[in-house]
C-alpha cells in the first residue's frame, strides 16, 4: 500500500512541473492590464513562485495606490484606509529587495515607470522609482495619520444636523401648524427642542474641528457651510437630502428657530393663557352684575375683549375657549332682552306690537345662544383640551365640566324660550281669533255682514250679501268686500264698501264685469283679491261667463271709493292675494286654479306676478302642485308664500308627499326674490296631517303661521287652541307645535 502512495506522490508532483508559470516578464504588461483584483491575483501568484521579486511588490503597491486615489476619503473612507495601508506596507517589502542593479538588469520589469530613448527602447532609472516610492510612501503615512480624525469629525459634524433634521420634521409632522405649536407647547415638547438645538450646536462645532483637520491634509473637499434662518413654518426647516458633500451645504438655523419659538411662547403664548384666565373672570362678574346695572339703569352692552379674541383668534381659531366666551356676552345680552320684557310687561301703557317684537327678538338671541353652545359642544375636544389644560382645569375641571356647562345652559335657554313662544300665541291668539258676535251694517236694504265668511254659488246666495274680505285700519275704519246675489241678471255681483270708525257705510261699489260687450252682463262677478295700499284699495275682481272664460279685473279706488284705475289684466287664473310691496311700490298677486273654490287635492299652477302700480305686468313666477295659497307676507328681501300642499315638487325636482294618506296635507313656505327667483322651499314638519289658516308677522325674525292638526278644512280664522309654528325670512323653524 505504501508503495502506491509514494508513486501517486511522484506523479503528482511530475505533474505540477510540468504546468510552468510563463516568464514574469512576458506577462507582466497582461497582468496590469487586467483589473485591479485580477491584476493583484496573478501578481501573488509570481509572488509564491519569487519571493524576493521586488518588481512584484512594487507592482502590487502600485495597484493599491491607484486603489487609494480613485476612492473618495469620505464616501469610501474605509476602502482608501485599506488600500493606504496595503501600498504602504508593499512600498517597505519592496524598498527591502530592489536595488539599482536590479533595476538595470530587469528594465523589463519596471517598464511602467520608464521612458522611451531615441530608439524607441524603455530606459528605466532607479531614482525614478526611489522618488516615487518615497513621495507616495510620506503622503499614505499623512492620509493614515489624519484620515481617521478628518472623517471622524465629518460624521459626526452631518449625524449632529441629521439628528436634529429628523426631530425637527417629527415636530413638524405632529403639529401641522405653528400655532399648534405654541399651544400644545409643555416641558417634553421643550425637552425635544433643547435636544434640537444641542444636535444643531454639535453639528458646528463638529463641523469647525473638520475644517481644522483638513488643513493639515488635503482630502480635496473645500466645502462651505450657508446657513439659513427658519422663517415659513413647514415651508422652512425640511430637506429632503441633506448633502454635506457639496461645495455649499445648506443648513437650517435650529437653534436660532427654537430660541425664536421658545421666546414667542414665553412672551406671546404665556400672555395668552393669563389674558384668558382674567377675561373668564370678566365676564363672569358682568354677568352676575347684569340686573343690578339694569335696576341701576347702568346697563351696557357686554363684549369680548377684542385684543384677547385677537390673540386667541391668531393661534386657535377652533378654540373651545372662543365660543365660550361668545356665549356668556351672548348670555348678558339675553338677561337684558329679557329684564327690558319684564319691564315692558309690567307698563300698562306699552304698546302690544312692541311687546310681541321683544319676544320675538327673545326667542332669536336664544336660537343664536344654542348656535353658540352647539359651537361649543364641537370644539370640546381632546386637542383643545390639551392646549388650554390650566384654562379648563381651572375654571371647569375638565372636559365634562364644559359638557355641564353647555347642557344646564341649554336646558335653561329652552324653559325661556317656550315662556316666550307662550307669549306670543296666546296674545295673537287674542288678537286674531274671530269676533263671536255677528256684526252687521245695513245699507239701504240690506244687511251687510262684517265677518269673513266663505264663498258660495249663485243658488247658495241669498238676497244678503257675504262678505268674503276685510281689513281693519289703524283709525278703526275698515274696508270690506264680497259678493250678493243679483237676481235681474241671474249672476253672483261683488262688491266693495268702506266703513267709518263709528260702523256706518262710507261709500258703497258694486260690480258686474262684462266678458263680451254685446252679450251685456254676462259674468259672475267675485271679488278675487283685495289689499289696502296707500290712500286707498286694491282690488281684483274675477268675471266666469257661461262659456266658462276667465278674467281678471284690476280696480284701485280712493278713500272715498273712488276708482283711480280700472284695467284689465292679461292672466286670467283666480287671484288669491294681492299684497302691496312699498319699498317699489308695485302689487304682487298670486293666482292659483281656475275657479273660487280652491281644491287643495287638485294639480293646479301658482302663479306669482309683479305688477307696476299702474297695473303693468313686470315678471312672473309658476310652480305647479297639488294644494292652496293661505298668505304672501312682504320680507325686507322678497316675499313669503304659505299655504297647504298635498303634494309637491321641491326646488330640487324631487316631489314631496304630505302623508301616506291621500287625504294628507302640510305646510309650505317659499321665499321669493325681489325679481321673482325662487329663493327657497320648505316644507314644515308634523307628526300628522296638518295646515295652516293664518301668518302674522311680527317682523322678519318672528313670522308665526297658525293651523291644525287632523283632516283638512277650510277656515277663515283660528281656533281658540290652534297649532302655531314660528319662522324666519330665511326659513328658519325657530318652534313648532306640530
Amino acid at each position: 500500500m505504501k508503495k502506491y502512495i509514494i508513486l501517486f506522490l511522484i506523479l503528482t508532483g511530475l505533474g505540477a512541473h510540468a504546468q510552468k508559470l510563463e516568464k514574469y516578464e512576458d506577462v507582466l504588461p497582461s497582468i496590469l492590464a487586467l483589473p485591479p483584483s485580477g491584476a493583484l491575483a496573478q501578481l501573488k501568484i509570481y509572488l509564491a513562485e519569487e519571493p524576493d521579486n521586488a518588481s512584484i511588490y512594487l507592482q502590487m503597491a502600485v495597484i493599491y495606490e491607484t486603489r487609494y486615489k480613485n476612492s473618495d476619503p469620505i464616501k469610501d473612507y474605509a476602502y482608501k484606509v485599506g488600500n493606504a495601508r496595503e501600498a504602504l506596507k508593499a512600498y517597505a517589502i519592496t524598498e527591502r529587495f530592489i536595488t539599482e542593479k536590479d533595476v538595470r538588469k530587469n528594465e523589463e520589469h519596471y517598464f511602467n515607470f520608464g521612458q522611451l530613448d531615441d530608439k524607441g527602447r524603455v530606459e528605466v532609472e532607479y531614482d525614478t522609482i526611489s522618488s516615487h516610492m518615497a513621495a507616495m510612501k510620506e503622503e499614505l503615512q499623512s492620509f493614515i495619520d489624519h484620515a481617521p480624525t478628518i472623517y471622524e469629525k465629518f460624521t459626526k459634524s452631518f449625524s449632529s444636523y441629521d439628528r436634529a433634521h429628523k426631530k425637527v420634521s417629527a415636530i413638524l409632522g405632529q403639529y401641522t401648524t405653528f400655532k399648534d405649536l405654541y399651544l400644545l407647547y409643555g416641558p417634553e415638547v421643550d425637552a425635544q427642542f433643547e435636544e434640537i438645538k444641542t444636535a444643531y450646536q454639535n453639528c458646528l462645532s463638529f463641523w469647525e474641528e473638520y475644517k481644522a483637520a483638513t488643513q493639515q491634509f488635503d482630502i480635496g473637499y473645500n466645502q462651505t457651510l450657508d446657513i439659513q434662518p427658519v422663517k415659513v413654518y413647514r415651508l422652512d426647516g425640511l430637506e429632503s437630502k441633506i448633502n454635506f458633500l457639496q461645495d455649499k451645504v445648506h443648513i437650517w438655523d435650529y437653534a436660532q428657530w427654537v430660541d425664536a419659538t421658545r421666546e414667542a411662547i414665553n412672551t406671546e403664548i404665556d400672555k395668552l393663557r393669563t389674558d384668558l384666565s382674567a377675561e373668564n373672570i370678566r365676564l363672569n362678574q358682568r354677568l352676575e352684575q347684569a340686573t343690578p346695572d339694569f335696576i341701576r339703569d347702568q346697563f351696557e352692552p357686554l363684549r369680548v375683549s377684542k385684543e384677547v379674541l385677537f390673540q386667541l383668534r391668531k393661534y386657535d381659531l377652533n378654540s373651545v375657549v372662543e365660543p365660550i366666551f361668545l356665549y356668556k356676552a351672548k348670555k348678558h345680552e339675553l338677561i337684558y332682552q329679557q329684564l327690558q320684557s319684564n319691564q315692558i310687561d309690567t307698563t300698562a301703557s306699552a304698546d302690544e306690537s312692541r311687546k310681541l317684537y321683544l319676544y320675538g327678538q327673545m326667542i332669536n338671541r336664544i336660537k343664536e345662544a344654542d348656535t353658540l353652545l352647539a359651537n361649543i359642544d364641537k370644539k370640546n375636544t381632546q386637542e383643545s383640551f390639551e392646549k388650554y389644560t390650566d384654562f379648563i382645569r381651572m375654571h371647569y375641571q375638565n372636559q365634562s365640566g364644559i359638557v355641564e356647562f353647555a347642557q344646564t345652559e341649554r336646558n335653561e335657554n329652552q324653559e325661556t324660550k317656550g315662556q316666550y313662544v307662550s307669549q306670543i300665541r296666546s296674545r295673537l291668539v287674542s288678537l286674531l281669533a274671530a269676533d263671536s258676535l255677528v256684526e252687521e251694517i245695513k245699507h239701504k236694504r240690506m244687511e251687510i255682514p262684517l265677518n269673513e265668511q266663505l264663498a258660495v254659488d249663485y243658488e247658495q246666495l241669498t238676497a244678503d250679501p257675504i262678505t268674503t274680505h276685510r281689513f281693519r285700519n289703524f283709525d278703526e275704519s275698515q274696508f270690506i268686500g264680497g259678493i250678493l246675489k243679483n237676481e235681474d241678471e241671474g249672476k253672483v255681483q261683488a262688491y266693495v264698501a268702506g266703513i267709518t270708525a263709528d260702523n256706518k257705510v262710507g261709500w258703497y261699489n258694486d260690480y258686474l264685469l262684462q266678458i263680451d260687450s254685446t252679450a251685456g252682463y254676462d259674468s259672475h262677478t267675485r271679488v278675487g283679491a283685495m289689499q289696502v295700499i296707500p290712500g286707498g284699495l286694491a282690488v281684483i275682481l274675477h268675471g266666469t261667463d257661461t262659456n266658462n272664460t276667465h278674467i281678471n279685473h284690476l280696480l284701485l279706488l280712493d278713500e272715498q271709493g273712488k276708482p283711480t284705475l280700472s284695467r284689465r289684466l292679461l292672466l286670467n287664473q283666480y287671484p288669491r292675494t294681492i299684497t302691496y310691496n312699498e319699498r317699489t311700490n308695485s302689487l304682487l298677486v298670486t293666482y292659483k286654479g281656475e275657479d273660487y273654490i280652491s281644491d287643495i287635492f287638485q294639480q293646479s299652477e301658482m302663479i306669482i306676478a309683479s305688477y307696476s302700480i299702474l297695473g303693468d305686468l313686470q315678471w312672473q313666477q309658476r310652480m305647479s302642485y297639488k294644494g292652496e295659497i293661505t298668505s304672501v307676507t312682504n320680507l325686507d328681501d322678497g316675499y313669503l308664500v304659505v299655504g297647504n300642499f298635498n303634494e309637491l315638487k321641491g326646488l330640487d325636482g324631487k316631489i314631496q308627499r304630505a302623508g301616506n294618506q291621500n287625504t294628507d296635507t302640510k305646510i309650505f313656505a317659499l321665499k321669493v326674490q325681489p325679481d321673482g327667483a325662487l329663493d327657497d322651499l320648505k316644507t314644515i314638519a308634523s307628526v300628522a296631517s296638518s295646515y295652516s289658516t293664518i301668518t302674522y308677522k311680527v317682523s322678519d325674525d318672528c313670522i308665526n303661521l297658525f293651523g291644525m292638526k287632523g283632516p283638512y278644512e277650510k277656515l277663515l280664522s283660528i281656533t281658540e287652541e290652534p297649532e302655531h309654528i314660528i319662522i324666519t325670512k330665511d326659513l328658519e323653524v325657530l318652534a313648532s307645535s306640530l
